[in-house]
């Protein structure tokens, strides 16, 4: 089917037009994260890594368990369509069987299908206990740190440190940590937020 997208690990496919959680394989979301490069690839730094800065600079400002968690996988509906820059994004959308569908739509049904597998519409994990606007603010810093600490110079540069504030120095020493460091496993932040990922 053509809405049909093959994953090369876990159960294999998912539909991209009607995501379900049974769809969602969290090794499929770790190994994925890990191997997608941020900015198109202008940075050595992955999805993965970006996403467990925006959980450390949450962590930082002491939001609580359920916010980090949602920050973690704040962009884990990548691990199927890619980190696809935001002009890109905007301009996208797919025509199939007089049926509208923009990219962002793709991406929110994966995320929503991921939510649901990961908890968040548990009694224990709500989505409406999630603060998002503390999301929004730690992904601004995390894409900060990228932009003044990880970009090669180019004629941009400039002006994208003019549209992002230098980040704090925590998160500035959270992202050096993450691009440093030996590897560390995508699911082991998972396994702290009690969902675990089949070996």
């Amino acid at each position: 089917m053509l809405n049909e997208l093959r994953l090369c690990t876990g159960r294999g496919s998912i539909d991209l037009r009607n995501p379900v959680p049974a769809d969602v394989d969290m090794r499929d979301v770790c190994t994925n994260l890990s191997r997608i490069r941020r900015w198109n690839g202008a940075v050595d730094f992955t999805v993965d890594q970006h996403s467990r800065l925006v959980e450390a600079i949450l962590r930082g400002k002491s939001c609580s368990a359920v916010t980090c968690l949602a920050g973690l996988l704040h962009d884990a509906h990548e691990y199927v369509t890619g980190d696809i820059a935001e002009p890109v994004l905007k301009m996208l959308h797919i025509e199939n069987l007089c049926v509208n569908f923009t990219m962002q739509e793709i991406q929110d049904s994966i995320q929503n299908a991921i939510n649901i597998k990961t908890g968040f519409h548990t009694s224990e994990l709500r989505i409406y206990d999630v603060d998002f606007d503390a999301i929004h603010a730690a992904d601004t810093e995390a894409r900060a740190c990228e932009v003044w600490w990880m970009l090669p110079e180019s004629p941009m540069l400039d002006e994208l440190k003019a549209r992002y504030q230098e980040p704090s120095k925590d998160a500035r020493a959270a992202a050096l940590l993450l691009l440093y460091s030996d590897y560390s496993d995508f699911a082991e932040h998972l396994a702290a937020h009690n969902i675990e990922v089949e070996p």
